[in-house]
């Protein structure tokens, strides 16, 4: 059963030395490695529900076109715009851009299982985003989150940079084009965790040799809401799955 020992081992020494004090990569004993598969995010893609805002597509810190990735669909007689299109998203997921799922825990069981355990031992609201990124590609730029994260490493690997944390909240949220000194560059693997305290920048590139798929828990303090910076925006294989082992191999 996933919880916070499940991402961070030992819960107690966690708290009392890391959490809201700097990034740490964790490698804990028994890693959720099937909190989410390839198989897991092709269903998802290829169910006929999925629609924006739970998917984005990204790279380079631009946000693709919607009509890039989704489709219209016809319901009850009326046109229903931005609902996944899985042969567009693989398209542009072969060509080098990140696919973000927003708010996984209120599809995946496995997903809403640990955000609801999550929530109830750190007594903040939990939310699931998946990343999808071919090796070599960055999807998001250096950012903020108004949120502490955890980063569950499902496949493959990535490559990450975390700056300092934040001495008040005179911050904003989003892309951060000065985020300061580097404090943490690591390379994350399955299995690892890697935590990333609130305000505190952050970006990854994926790793060479592999699809990288990552979970990140977002773990959002009540009351402590930031402004936010605008986002950056601009007006095939045969599943994630096959392209994932394809890579892997």
């Amino acid at each position: 059963m996933e919880n916070l020992s499940s991402l961070v081992g030992d819960p107690e020494r966690f708290l009392g030395t890391v959490w809201r004090r700097e990034a740490r990569v964790l490698s804990p004993s028994v890693p959720p490695a099937r909190l989410l598969t390839p198989a897991d995010l092709d269903a998802a893609l290829t169910g006929g529900l999925l629609r924006r805002p739970y998917l984005e597509m990204v790279r380079g810190g631009r946000n693709l076109e919607p009509n890039d990735f989704t489709t219209p669909r016809s319901v009850g007689g009326h046109e229903f715009p931005g609902y996944a299109d899985a042969g567009k998203v693989l398209g542009r997921l072969s060509a080098g851009a990140t696919l973000l799922m927003r708010n996984v825990e209120h599809w995946h069981p496995g997903a809403a299982a640990l955000a609801e355990r999550l929530g109830t031992e750190l007594g903040c609201p939990v939310e699931a985003f998946a990343f999808v990124t071919p090796a070599g590609e960055q999807g998001l730029g250096s950012h903020r989150d108004d949120a502490d994260v955890f980063v569950v490493q499902l496949n493959g690997s990535k490559r990450w940079q975390v700056h300092g944390v934040p001495a008040d909240d005179a911050w904003a949220v989003g892309y951060e084009p000065d985020p300061g000194p580097v404090v943490l560059e690591t390379a994350v693997e399955r299995g690892q965790v890697l935590y990333i305290p609130r305000g505190a920048p952050h970006s990854a590139v994926g790793r060479s040799g592999g699809l990288s798929v990552h979970l990140s828990l977002t773990v959002r303090r009540p009351g402590t809401g930031v402004p936010a910076r605008p986002w950056v925006d601009t007006t095939a294989a045969a599943s994630i799955a096959a392209l994932a082992a394809a890579l892997d191999g």
